[in-house]
């Protein structure tokens, strides 16, 4: 099921799926890692892309698992409504399904391989992140299992970029992106944004009145701490959000972020 930004359904998604959960580990399958994009990385990114208005190009890979290489020998039985006549025989799978507990890092394997032949370069702090620089282009690609994000200074560069992706997996060419892991990416009129809404919502402040200073009145201010937060956790989450972004000087906090990866 896919959904939209306002949380309605887009569309719904039926695969054939491997019942993953009969494999054996060291006998039918390995390695399952697959590593996931940090949110720090995205922020950058859209940071980055703002900063130097640079277009933000969103991509989708069709059927992206079936695309993983497999190391191991893998049979399944017959689907339903796909059987042979002979009722003995099974399927044996030369890419990866969905379902499969290698499928993750099978489909990690194939898109990394083939970005490191078009000279790209994985991230060491983010190895979803994966970087292209030649002359004056450079072009900053970030990967989510099928979601891909481009941003680069050619718009030229990404097309042809595209046209080889396309080559390899089945591409889908999104457009201009709008919405990515539920950041919503447009201009606001009012300077709004789903983001900040759902942060609101999720602190139970998003029936609150505007005031001019984020300071109590009256409020005395103590080193000494009487009661405890009710839900620490909800606390730090907020607070966390807020340090990563306030910053004086964002250019400042965006070349440094940008030297760590």
């Amino acid at each position: 099921m896919k959904e939209n930004p306002d949380g309605t359904i887009n569309k719904y998604k039926a695969r054939l799926v491997a019942k993953g959960f009969h494999q054996k580990l060291g006998y039918d399958y390995n390695e399952t890692f697959s590593p996931v994009i940090k949110p720090v990385t995205v922020r950058i990114l859209l940071s980055l892309a703002i900063t130097h208005k640079w277009s933000l190009q969103q991509l989708d890979v069709y059927n992206a698992f079936s695309n993983g290489i497999l190391e191991e020998d893998i049979y399944m039985t017959q689907p339903p409504s796909f059987e042979n006549s002979n009722k003995q025989l099974v399927c044996k799978l030369h890419k990866a399904i969905y379902g499969l507990k290698q499928a993750p890092g099978a489909w990690f394997g194939k898109r990394k391989t083939t970005l490191l032949q078009y000279n790209f370069r994985s991230s060491k702090c983010d190895p979803s992140l994966f970087i292209y620089t030649e002359s004056s282009t450079v072009i900053y690609m970030l990967v989510y299992v099928d979601d891909i994000i481009v941003t680069c200074n050619s718009h030229s560069f990404i097309k042809s970029l595209v046209t080889k992706l396309n080559s390899e997996f089945s591409i889908k060419d999104l457009g201009n992106l709008d919405y990515f892991l539920g950041i919503e990416v447009r201009p606001q009129p009012n300077g709004e944004s789903k983001y900040i809404r759902d942060l609101l919502t999720k602190t139970k402040m998003d029936k609150a009145n505007l005031i001019s200073s984020p300071v109590v009145g009256g409020c005395k201010l103590t080193k000494f701490v009487y009661e405890s937060f009710s839900d620490p956790i909800l606390y730090k989450s907020v607070v966390a959000v807020g340090l990563i972004q306030m910053t004086e000087d964002p250019l400042q906090e965006q070349q440094f972020s940008l030297a760590q990866i």
